[in-house]
């Protein structure tokens, strides 16, 4: 954050003029003195009248659009930025537009730049710039008392120091603001010695055209550009431009000389031409590794230069703690080619002068030996050959690594489909950066690491065998666990640390607490005879009673609620109940392998699998009453779980059988839900003490997490979260007792291990309005500005209309006031979105979102065409009926301009990013509204070739058109030249989104898949379920990394990532004053 000419260690001295002037103020900022100039505007010393805080105060000089959008975008862009946080960047603190001059307000620190030191360690004198430091105690560093001499800085403080910066740089990265200005007066150093990043005014958000530096001129410090800032185009500049800005600092530091010397334009020239004198040719004493180093940074390509700020970084640390660094010096041929660039004019002579001697020599040669030129000539030609074919050998590697990267990426999501969670993890792996700072570079690949990555969880107990069961109490606070080997281990779930542990003489495979917390029940089994029932004290493990009990295997116990009963279940063979003193009160046979044994409702009943005609079905049995009973789930049933529901009065069961998870209600006559299991043999399922969530575990450690909530019209549930919770099989899982803890289970393992999980954060989440679900509520549209993707409207089949904000709440929707009643689609916000436009098939309703104030009830003048759509574009509402195109002033929304369209059954309107263009879509033809005309986009070459929906990329450079016959074309915009094809779709599209700044694709529709398609290479990277239905919508909320998937068919859900509720909690907070009423 500083001014400075174009030479890297001049700068332009700022005299304190003003120093005993009048004061001057800039909003809420009183302008203390100037602290420097440049060409992107002027810097202060100011005070913040609202705190008193001292802050360096930055004016752009240029002056924003008066159209509100490119203001929006403007403090989109400086939040963005506002938002980063790191060690070694100078916080932004505050931007926004005065008096049509845009400002950005850092914290200012008084302390030395880079440049200070540079220039210091030249003999000359300090740049007289200001500088930023970290406390109010600090001092300048470049006067005599308290300078840091630049003589001290080894190489490794160079390299440490820069690899700081790159860090700094990483994170920046990451949110895709390329900083543009990286130079050794934006480079501080505090009191302390530490180094900061600072000046983000000429940042540039990614893949954008951004409203910061708006312009197209060469923006920069020449000497520090990297080649392709030279010309000026914003398209070319991404992250590796600062990489190279980065190495060219590195450079002057490291050699005391600036990379580039000479006036504006000769730098430009050799920058864009990389005329670079390497390192050690500057000084001779820098070693060879540093050098290295640099040149790669430096190097004139983009491609060969350090892929990521990060892995710079990481080698810059390679090199400082002695480690060998991987960059290597370019050979003598890019040499050779530097020097020509360098030279040209003693390059050129020296060429002609070797090739007339060289011709000489031929020509001697050949009057001797005319066979040792044609030997000449088949070795030169061989070697361009050679050249030609390494160039497209590298051309060739770079696509076959992409290709690669495309079929792992299909064969993860293959594994994910088939729940091999392990494979898909393994497959991954390959691709997960080295540092975790590092933000992977697909959409796709970062919301199957989150689906694969399994919740936080706590071991709790490790036991030396196979762990066979556990319980948990009534009460919350205990848990016991039961091993193969005869342990038992007593664990406090409050301080998640094991109490107890008791060895008994036999295999333990079945666990019961009592309901005082103060016993627990348990089977001894032997190889030999029959297999004792005891029961022991918790606190000492003491046996208060031994029964003879099974003859085979004791499989499961269980107490009743009031403690009076307590039941055990032989493998294959009997269940015996007795009472609290051990006497029998009654014994049946139970025909099943008894793995699941429990007392239900509020008395005496006792939930068990019975055979019956050689099926296995699930029975209760009234211990009072002897009456029996059959639970209505439909189907056949090995393992089950249940919960009482109305304080004991019903209970609800979960019961697996032939593939299937079957859930019924003892009070209902059928089952109300399934879901399909998969075809790995289910180890266990519980059931939470809400009766909502389900829970099932596999011989291959997966664990299912379902829910009820959001069922489908049929009782089909939806699509489960699954993680792997131990390398062998779960052989026991259990719920907290209390309805309001139901994201927390606990599991044992074959590993031995017994685990607390907690659920909270990974559980699918599926917002919908307060009081509904799915079945009642079904989306037909939604909508989202591009300027501002937080703010999302749907619109649901009973014409209601809801606000969605995830900064307000993952899983939280707000009403918007309507008072249409007719059926009809469409919906529309304005640049700011103060105002949404809801249309009928009759009428438009405009209201103001804050006040939720009716505006405006818009009825065309044409009676016998429906309204199909309705768009804001700049200061005009566009109605869109099937043969016409009603534009309406929004100040007083009166009639200001009629189009006929070119074709009579237009369906669609789409706000084209960046513009005040429309595109509407017909199924013959794609039409554009823009300075009030409407002109033909393309039409259909046949009756065959229909056009369904359009979707532009954020930047509106790139067009997604989707074809009735499932086909999806990626067009420029607004050239219209197709780039890409995607073929493959079983069933028809119907919703497509561009992720990855415009590298993927991703489509749904009625197929019930979400693929994410790679553009360049055509080909599908894979695909996740949902449901299929000819109304889909995707919408990306990149700031958050979020894609919200909608259906008429499905509940609405958030495919999230690792970073999405970090990048939500940096997101600029949601002020409730702007909120919809």
């Amino acid at each position: 954050m500083s001014s400075r000419n174009d030479a890297p260690t001049e700068a332009a001295r700022i005299e304190d003029d003003q120093a005993d002037s009048p004061a001057q103020h800039f909003g809420r900022y009183r302008i203390i003195r100037t602290l420097g100039t440049g060409g992107m505007g002027e810097v202060y010393l100011a005070e913040d009248t609202t705190t008193g805080q001292e802050v360096a105060l930055k004016l752009l000089q240029h002056q924003v659009s008066k159209q509100s959008r490119m203001r929006r975008r403007f403090e989109r862009e400086a939040n963005l930025i506002q938002e980063l946080r790191h060690d070694h960047i100078v916080p932004l603190l505050d931007s926004g537009i005065e008096q049509g001059t845009q400002y950005l307000v850092m914290r200012y620190i008084d302390g030395a730049t880079l440049a200070d030191r540079i220039l210091k360690a030249n003999g000359e004198q300090d740049s007289g710039e200001f500088s930023i430091d970290a406390g109010p105690a600090a001092t300048t560093l470049n006067t005599d008392e308290n300078g840091i001499a630049i003589e001290t800085d080894s190489f490794e403080l160079v390299a440490k120091s820069i690899a700081d910066v790159a860090d700094a740089l990483q994170v920046a990265h990451d949110e895709r603001v390329i900083h543009r200005d990286i130079k050794p007066s934006n480079l501080i150093f505090d009191s302390e010695g530490k180094i900061w990043l600072t000046d983000f005014g000429l940042a540039l958000i990614e893949d954008q055209n951004t409203a910061l530096t708006l312009t197209g001129d060469i923006l920069g410090t020449p000497a520090y550009m990297s080649p392709e800032q030279t010309i000026g185009s914003q398209t070319d500049i991404t992250r590796r431009s600062d990489i190279y800005s980065l190495g060219a600092t590195l450079y002057e530091w490291a050699t005391l000389q600036r990379p580039f010397q000479g006036n504006r334009d000769q730098i430009l020239a050799n920058v864009a031409n990389g005329s670079l004198a390497t390192p050690r040719q500057i000084r001779g004493d820098l070693p060879r590794p540093l050098e290295a180093i640099i040149c790669k940074a430096m190097s004139r390509s983009p491609d060969a230069r350090y892929t990521t700020a990060a892995e710079f970084a990481r080698e810059l640390r390679r090199f400082a703690d002695g480690k060998p660094v991987q960059a290597k010096m370019p050979g003598w041929p890019e040499r050779l080619l530097r020097w020509s660039r360098r030279n040209p004019l003693v390059a050129v002579a020296t060429l002609i002068g070797v090739i007339t001697l060289v011709m000489t020599v031929l020509g001697m040669q050949a009057i001797h030996s005319g066979q040792l030129t044609r030997v000449n000539e088949k070795l030169a030609e061989s070697n361009d050959e050679l050249i030609a074919t390494n160039l497209e050998l590298e051309s060739r590697e770079a696509q076959l690594s992409e290709q690669l990267y495309v079929s792992d990426m299909s064969l993860a999501f293959q594994a994910y489909k088939g729940n091999n969670l392990r494979t898909t993890k393994q497959l991954l792996d390959k691709y997960r950066p080295e540092s975790e700072e590092t933000t992977p570079p697909r959409f796709a690949y970062r919301c199957l690491d989150h689906l694969v990555s399994p919740p936080p969880s706590v071991l709790l107990t490790q036991h030396d065998g196979r762990t066979t069961e556990v319980d948990i109490s009534r009460d919350g606070k205990m848990a016991i666990s039961v091993s193969d080997e005869g342990e038992v281990h007593v664990i406090d779930l409050v301080t998640k640390q094991r109490t107890h542990q008791y060895k008994l003489p036999g295999r333990l495979d079945a666990i019961a607490i009592s309901p005082d917390g103060q016993h627990f029940l348990t089977g001894i089994n032997g190889d030999v005879g029959f297999n004792g029932i005891s029961i022991r004290e918790v606190a000492t493990g003491k046996e208060t009673l031994e029964l003879l009990g099974h003859w085979h295997n004791v499989e499961s116990a269980a107490f009743s609620a009031d403690g009076e009963l307590f039941a055990t279940a032989g493998r294959y063979r009997d269940v015996q109940v007795h009472d609290r003193e051990g006497k029998v009160v009654k014994t049946f046979p139970g025909g099943s392998r008894n793995e699941a044994l429990q007392f239900v409702g509020d008395g005496h009943q006792i939930a068990y699998v019975k055979e019956v005609d050689k099926e296995r079905l699930m029975s209760v049995l009234d211990l009072d009453s002897e009456a029996e009973r059959l639970i209505p789930i439909g189907g056949e049933t090995i393992v089950f779980a249940a919960v009482n529901l109305n304080e004991g009065e019903s209970f609800r069961t979960v019961a697996y059988g032939s593939k299937d998870l079957l859930i019924s209600d003892s009070n209902n006559s059928s089952r109300f839900a399934q879901a399909y299991a998969m075809d790995t043999p289910v180890r266990c399922v519980a059931i939470a003490a809400n009766g909502e969530d389900l829970f099932h575990a596999t011989d291959d450690g997966v664990v299912f997490a379902w829910t009820l909530t959001n069922r489908s019209d049929d009782g089909v549930l939806q699509p489960p979260m699954l993680f792997q919770a131990t390398n062998g099989r779960v052989s026991s899982l259990q719920c907290f007792p209390d309805p309001d803890d139901s994201s927390r289970i606990v599991t044992a393992g074959e590993d031995g291990s017994v685990r607390l999980w907690d659920l909270e954060e990974k559980r699918p989440v599926r917002p919908c309005p307060p009081g509904r679900t799915f079945p009642t509520v079904h989306v037909i549209d939604i909508h989202s500005p591009h300027d501002n993707p937080f703010d999302v409207f749907l619109r649901y089949d009973d014409n209601s209309v809801w606000h969605f904000d995830p900064r307000r709440g993952l899983d939280q929707m707000h009403p918007v006031e309507s008072e249409l009643r007719e059926w009809g689609k469409g919906l529309g916000t304005n640049d700011d979105v103060s105002m949404l436009a809801i249309a009928s098939l009759a009428e438009v309703e405009v209201r103001d979102l804050k006040t939720s104030k009716l505006l405006a009830k818009l009825v065309p003048p044409n009676d016998t065409e429906s309204v199909v759509d309705v768009k804001f574009s700049d200061r005009k509402l566009c109605v869109l009926l099937n043969k016409q195109l009603l534009v309406y002033d929004v100040e007083d929304f009166s009639l200001v301009e009629v189009h006929n369209l070119p074709s009579d059954n237009n369906q669609r309107l789409f706000n084209v990013p960046n513009s005040d263009s429309l595109m509407l879509v017909a199924p013959n033809m794609l039409s554009v509204y823009s300075d009030a005309e409407v002109s033909v986009f393309e039409s259909s070459p046949s009756a065959a070739v229909r056009f369904s929906r359009v979707r532009f990329d954020t930047n509106g450079s790139q067009l997604a058109v989707i074809h009735d016959e499932r086909l999806v074309e990626i067009r420029s915009y607004p050239e219209n030249e197709i780039t890409a094809v995607l073929h493959g779709h079983v069933k028809p599209v119907y919703a497509c989104v561009f992720l990855d700044h415009g590298r993927t694709l991703a489509t749904c529709g009625e197929e019930g898949l979400i693929r994410f398609w790679d553009l360049a290479s055509q080909r599908e990277m894979g695909a996740l379920p949902t449901r299929g239905h000819f109304d889909s919508h995707l919408h990306y909320i990149e700031e958050a990394d979020i894609l919200l998937v909608a259906s008429a068919s499905g509940p609405t859900e958030l495919l999230m990532t690792k970073h999405s509720r970090e990048k939500l909690a940096r997101a600029i907070p949601f002020d409730e004053s702007d909120s919809p009423k």
